[in-house]
């Protein structure tokens, strides 16, 4: 009897687990619905519940996930430094269960905080242990992504020279395993550092090869950018026709991708191109005004832009006044319950 009443209550332990263990991955669910929606702060509740079941229940692959999860959501809100705490602790409880690719995923996390913090040296850390422990595994993917981030902070940190190596060694693996979004992004990151080095056909010659990749790939993002900056690198090479040409095709890229912010940043960099481009002279003429179709293009962009700084002006005042009017709305009711009570 004695050995049967053991058994009973192990069974009903194994139960009890495995409700509470669903239980914790609906809640898990559910937050990753709302971080899918935006709704961070209820993918902040739905998380931390099932944090506290899979503490409760001693489970390690859950609870780091949980963590992790709640630091996305905090990352949604705007709070980086909470976020950085949870991938912090996200990457203990890796660590003592011996998950080392959870560790990887959270780590390049913690880097990703940094740099919005501005902690660049910290974030360097962080992804090159996260790099030392892909390399270990053998982990081919996660090291472009370590070498991609590693060539990106370098350059935000003006060590440009330091961001060569490991832009260079993502754009080697991923040649070498087929991924051409990993190239392109080494690609890109070896363009910005050659730029501010001074190399300019190297930095052209890698925004290049990498907006062939973005058009290849049909990646919009990918093409914009390399485009944009192949518009900057020879506005600052004072070659204003071909700047204007890049900054037409990032326009047009910018256009396609459904970006408003790069299609008006494209747009004040190609009035910019054609309002500096130089005035050719006639022979035995005084300087010429620029040509009747480039001087339609610029005062065409400028309306345009203009229109669209309005635009946006008057969606603004809008939202504010139905914010107002809910506010109103919302006060009214209130006195009139109030009254009414």
């Amino acid at each position: 009897c004695a050995a049967m009443g053991s058994g009973s209550s192990a069974a009903n332990d194994g139960t009890h687990y495995e409700a509470r263990r669903r239980e914790s991955i609906v809640s898990g669910n559910l937050g990753n619905e709302f971080i899918s929606r935006a709704e961070h702060g209820k993918a902040v509740e739905h998380f931390t519940a099932s944090l506290r079941i899979s503490r409760e229940i001693g489970d390690l692959k859950c609870e780091s996930a949980c963590l992790g999860s709640l630091g996305n959501a905090y990352q949604g809100l705007g709070q980086t430094e909470e976020a950085f705490q949870h991938f912090s602790q996200a990457v203990a409880v890796c660590k003592s269960s011996g998950d080392r690719l959870g560790e990887v995923l959270w780590l390049q996390s913690m880097g990703d905080s940094c740099r919005d913090l501005s902690r660049h040296k910290e974030a360097v850390e962080h992804f090159s242990t996260a790099l030392a422990i892909c390399q270990d595994l053998g982990e081919k993917a996660e090291q472009g992504n370590a070498f991609i981030a590693l060539g990106s902070v370098y350059n935000e940190m003006e060590e440009y020279k330091n961001a060569v190596q490991p832009s260079t060694m993502a754009v080697r693996l991923g040649q070498a395993t087929g991924d051409r979004r990993t190239e392109a992004a080494g690609l890109i990151n070896l363009g910005k550092a050659y730029d501010k080095l001074g190399n300019f056909d190297a930095a052209i010659d890698n925004y290049t090869q990498a907006a062939d990749i973005g058009r290849e790939l049909g990646d919009h993002e990918i093409e914009y950018i390399c485009l944009a900056s192949l518009g900057n690198v020879y506005t600052e090479l004072r070659q204003h026709s071909q700047s204007i040409e890049w900054h037409a095709k990032a326009l047009a890229a910018s256009k396609a991708l459904g970006n408003v912010d790069a299609e008006e940043d494209c747009m004040d960099q190609l009035i910019s191109a054609l309002a500096q481009k130089p005035v050719l002279l006639r022979k035995g003429h005084k300087p010429s005004v620029p040509d009747t179709s480039e001087a339609a293009i610029l005062a065409r962009l400028r309306s345009k832009r203009l229109k669209s700084r309005e635009a946006r002006m008057e969606s603004k005042s809008t939202r504010h006044s139905f914010l107002s009017n809910a506010s109103s709305a919302t006060s009214s009711a209130g006195s009139s319950q109030r009254s009414e009570e």
